[in-house]
C-alpha cells in the first residue's frame, strides 16, 4: 500500500509530495506500472502543479528508499536542470525521518532480510 508525506521545504517554501512504493504497488504515469522488486522506492512530486498533473503534482524523481537513507545529512538536488527541484537539509531530514519510521529493522522484515542477503 502506498504511503505519502507532504512537506513544505523551509528553504524554498515549495510544497513536495513524497510517495513510497512497495512491492506490488502501482506507480508511473496513470499508475500503469507495478513494482515487482523487493526493495521499496520513493518518489518525489512538485506539489505546485497539481492542477496539470494530478493530486500529487508533477513527478520529479524516483529513488530506492535505501539510497535516500544512506545519504548524508544534507539536502538533495532532485533534478539538475530545474533550479527549484531541490530539497534543503530540513526538508530532507523530514523525508529521511519518515522513511526511517516506515523502514526500520523492527517493522519491515522483508527489507531486513534483503539487507542480510546483500551483506
Amino acid at each position: 500500500m502506498n504511503k505519502y508525506l507532504q512537506i513544505i521545504d523551509n528553504e524554498t517554501n515549495q510544497p513536495w509530495n513524497v510517495k513510497i512504493i512497495e512491492s506490488g504497488d502501482s506507480y508511473g504515469l496513470d499508475n500503469c506500472l507495478t513494482h515487482d522488486g523487493v526493495e521499496p522506492l520513493v518518489e518525489f512530486y512538485d506539489g505546485r502543479y497539481i492542477e496539470n498533473f494530478g493530486i500529487l503534482g508533477q513527478f520529479v524523481s524516483r529513488y530506492y528508499v535505501e539510497t535516500i537513507l544512506e545519504g548524508n545529512n544534507t539536502g538533495l538536488n532532485l533534478h539538475g536542470g530545474v533550479e527549484s527541484w531541490s530539497i534543503g537539509y530540513e526538508g530532507m531530514k523530514e523525508v529521511r525521518d519518515f522513511l526511517r519510521h516506515e523502514y526500520n529493522q523492527f517493522n519491515n522484515p522483508e527489507l531486513r532480510r534483503l539487507r542480510e542477503l546483500n551483506a
